[in-house]
């Protein structure tokens, strides 16, 4: 018991001293579910996906071009330019905040979305701006986490170079679908 109360008394000294800094509590490995680590690495195909986050309360009028998992999609286009497959997972990648795993969210309403394949595993990464929250999927398993926002113009950049256009983010002020994340996804 002693050593516990030593190593916690340790950990806030240490994150008093670096500033306030908040330690990294999950490391790389745990951020990805499954074999999704491996897929990212050398991705074979990538592909993006711009999504219709709400279609019954908003919608642009555009027309949808099928289904990304339980989302209404307008268009997904094939990255084949192997710098801009690795500029955008990195971007997201980057994006993750390594000190939060998501459990809450306002909304999840993803307008951007990956979607990854290696040796017949995929991965999907369903992006939402407007809350900070992404969702990766690998087989069953999957991680929520938040997200700084940083990957939004990379992302957005990467649409229009493979001639999609992106959908516009909700205004925060207009209200939430859910109060967490499965609620949000249990609507749809």
């Amino acid at each position: 018991m002693r050593r516990v109360v030593a190593v916690g008394a340790a950990v806030v000294g240490v994150a008093a001293a670096a500033g306030g800094a908040v330690l990294h509590w999950w490391p790389r490995d745990r951020v990805f579910p499954g074999r999704a680590r491996w897929v990212l690495e050398r991705p074979e195909v990538v592909e993006i996906y711009t999504l219709d986050p709400a279609p019954a309360a908003y919608s642009p009028p555009w027309p949808h071009g099928g289904k990304f998992g339980e989302w209404d999609y307008f268009g997904k286009a094939g990255i084949g330019n192997e710098a801009r497959q690795r500029g955008v997972i990195a971007a997201v990648e980057d994006d993750i905040d390594m000190d939060q795993e998501g459990a809450w969210t306002k909304c999840f309403e993803p307008r951007h979305a990956l979607r990854v394949q290696r040796g017949g595993y995929v991965v999907t990464i369903e992006i939402c701006y407007s809350c900070h929250m992404v969702r990766i999927t690998e087989g069953k398993d999957y991680r929520w986490h938040r997200i700084k926002g940083t990957s939004h113009a990379v992302l957005d950049a990467a649409l229009v170079a493979e001639g999609l256009r992106p959908v516009p983010e909700r205004d925060p002020a207009e209200g939430a679908v859910g109060s967490s994340a499965s609620e949000a996804v249990g609507t749809r």
